[in-house]
């Protein structure tokens, strides 16, 4: 228990350095760079190369959080002009495979 609110509160601290800007440029350099991959792909309409970037997981996790913050605290004003705003699961996302008994 004592180890999960030490790594909470170091999370919690780098979450805060990022959002607020406060990054050296090496450490910013390192977090938002990503590895550029090149991926075959030869099924649908777009078929030959797709290109995909993996990005810091720690940057993706802040951002995340950043977002669900803000989500949390802008939803009264898209949810009427934005479609799945307000909605727990969106019309538009697929739901999520189940295990048949």
């Amino acid at each position: 228990m004592r180890i999960r609110r030490r790594l909470l509160a170091a999370f919690s601290g780098f979450t805060n350095v990022v959002l607020a800007a406060l990054c050296s440029k090496e450490l910013t350099l390192l977090l938002f760079g990503g590895r550029l991959l090149s991926l075959i792909k030869n099924s649908g309409l777009l078929r030959g190369v797709r290109p995909t970037v993996v990005g810091a997981t720690l940057r993706r996790l802040a951002s995340k959080c950043a977002n669900t913050h803000g989500a949390a605290r802008m939803a009264h004003l898209f949810g009427p002009r934005q479609l799945g705003v307000r909605i727990p699961r969106d019309v538009r996302q697929p739901p999520t495979p189940r295990a048949v008994t």
